[in-house]
């Protein structure tokens, strides 16, 4: 039996946004980055959005969805107040779930969603995998994103009627605040808890025949944020980000890593993996 892991980045549109929103080297604050639209436009930037399809020997799995189609037909009405910090764009063909038909897969055929985050651009294609076997995410972020008091952060349209199951990480000392989900129960593929962006923003980390691949989500929009600590706006754990960052660093620098990845990052090196 071949137990090798595949891991493919699929891009699922792009994005602008206010730099500022990536990398606040200035100390801006959250209006800054909501009103980037009334700024010049060196001042906006825009990215790639990434899902990733993790095909492993015990079942398929997808860490993320990025948008939904809907933002195609009225992406106004779709985003609401976030087209004031976001605006989306989805081709033909990079919805998450013609990806895996270009791939002959379905929804049917994914195992496992496991959800990094709870923010729009990693949710919205829930909607067009229903028939996958389980959603998944952490109990933290959960907590956070069902939080009246977090409703301009989170858009809860996106998982509303869907089966979504929550999992707690336990203290195993993997990860950079030593807590973490093993997903088949081998120790190959790891949600790992990466506490800054969000609360319980979790990353993917995997690991077999000698190698190491961390899926980061928005722990960082690209390397440069571990290389030189840059926060972004969006951070309610600054504590737990700082110690986030340094464990990549410390994973980067390990020479059993094949790359540490984020989801919006330009310049990605390599897109498709093999552990």
């Amino acid at each position: 039996m071949d137990d090798t892991i595949k891991v493919s980045v699929l891009q699922c549109g792009s994005v602008v946004v206010a730099s500022c929103q990536l990398f606040n080297t200035a100390g801006k604050g959250l209006l800054s980055m909501a009103l980037f639209n009334n700024r010049k436009p060196d001042q906006r930037v825009t990215i790639p959005v990434y899902a990733s399809l993790i095909e492993h020997p015990k079942g398929k799995m997808l860490f993320d969805t990025g948008w939904t189609k809907r933002i195609r037909e009225n992406m106004r009405k779709e985003m609401g107040i976030e087209r004031l910090t976001d605006i989306p764009t989805l081709p033909e063909g990079q919805a998450v779930d013609e990806q895996l038909a270009a791939r002959g897969l379905s929804a049917e055929d994914m195992d496992y969603i496991f959800l990094s985050h709870l923010h729009s651009d990693h949710v919205g294609g829930l909607g067009s995998l229903g028939g996958a076997k389980r959603i998944m995410v952490n109990d933290v972020e959960w907590a956070a994103a069902n939080d009246r008091h977090n409703h301009l952060v989170y858009a809860t349209k996106y998982w509303q009627g869907m089966d979504i199951t929550t999992y707690h990480m336990e203290e195993t000392g993997i990860g950079p605040v030593g807590r973490s989900y093993d997903v088949f129960g081998d120790g190959t593929v790891l949600m790992v808890s990466l506490p800054g962006h969000t609360l319980g923003l979790a990353g993917c980390l995997i690991r077999n025949h000698g190698k190491k691949l961390l899926l980061a989500a928005d722990c960082g929009f690209n390397r440069e944020s571990w290389r030189q600590m840059i926060m972004p706006t969006l951070c309610p754990d600054k504590d737990g980000i700082v110690r986030s960052y340094n464990w990549i660093n410390e994973l980067m620098n390990d020479a059993a890593t094949l790359d540490c990845t984020t989801a919006h990052e330009s310049d990605l090196p390599n897109r498709e993996f093999e552990l």
